[in-house]
């Protein structure tokens, strides 16, 4: 992956990532579906935005035509992938700052 569209990739995530815990309520989910853990359903509903998040920029990045976007390569999925886990353990520490405050 050319390592411009990975600072793009980043970038992205950088903002989402420091506003998703701030701006984000999630006392809804509760009220609606029985969740056992919150701190789970949050990490997984964070990290899903943030894969999509980075697909999407990949997305506009690579295109080669408006109607002719290339096809994402493995290698490439493997490294948003590898993106997004790096960032999940210090999410999973955000959200439990935030669930005791």
């Amino acid at each position: 992956m050319d390592s411009e569209i990975r600072g793009f990739i980043e970038e992205s995530l950088d903002k989402y990532e420091e506003n998703a815990l701030t701006q984000e309520d999630f006392s809804w989910i509760a009220e609606l579906v029985p969740i056992v853990n919150m701190k789970d359903y949050i990490l997984g509903y964070i990290i899903g935005r943030m894969l999509t998040i980075a697909f999407a920029v990949h997305h506009e990045t690579t295109k080669t035509l408006l109607i002719f976007p290339k096809k994402i390569k493995d290698e490439d999925r493997m490294i948003i992938g590898t993106i997004v886990a790096r960032r999940a353990t210090e999410v999973y520490s955000r959200i439990e700052q935030r669930l005791h405050q």
